[in-house]
């Protein structure tokens, strides 16, 4: 039976993102990973293996997981300002709340994320953001790879 057709995932809207930062303080997990997700636009299976080491200059650039290409992202000063302040002692920036360790797979983060978004009452979830990205940042010039 074939597949119905559909949107796809609910994009954010701006009063999502006011009541998240509401819920989600500054300097929290939920936080960086809703600025990390607001101004690069990966895929979750990119997102929670991003680290100190992709940071060049003011590129953020590291393989797609999905294809192997490269991406080089521009660093948004906002989440530069975020990234300058965040202390990690590993090669991801995104740790599990319990054990501060790196998240093991995509699904393991999005299952985390969605709870952010739960708490903060966000429908969206973490692909529905990216939807965001063009409209908060209409001056981005972001090499994908699709």
């Amino acid at each position: 039976m074939p597949k119905a057709k559909t949107d796809g995932f609910k994009p954010w809207e701006a009063a999502d993102v006011e009541k998240f930062y509401a819920t989600h303080p500054e300097g929290s997990q939920a936080r960086l990973a809703r600025d990390m997700l607001l101004f690069t636009g990966p895929r979750r299976s990119d997102i929670f293996r991003i680290g100190p080491q992709h940071i060049k200059g003011d590129v953020i650039e590291y393989r797609v997981g999905k294809n192997d290409e490269w991406v080089y992202i521009p660093m948004h000063p906002d989440l530069e300002a975020v990234l300058e302040v965040t202390k990690t002692d590993h090669l991801a920036y995104l740790v599990t709340p319990v054990h501060g360790r790196p998240f093991r797979s995509a699904a393991a983060f999005g299952n985390w994320f969605g709870d952010m978004c739960a708490e903060a009452e966000v429908e969206g979830r973490a692909h529905g953001l990216g939807k965001r990205l063009p409209s908060c940042w209409p001056k981005a010039a972001i090499a994908t790879a699709n």
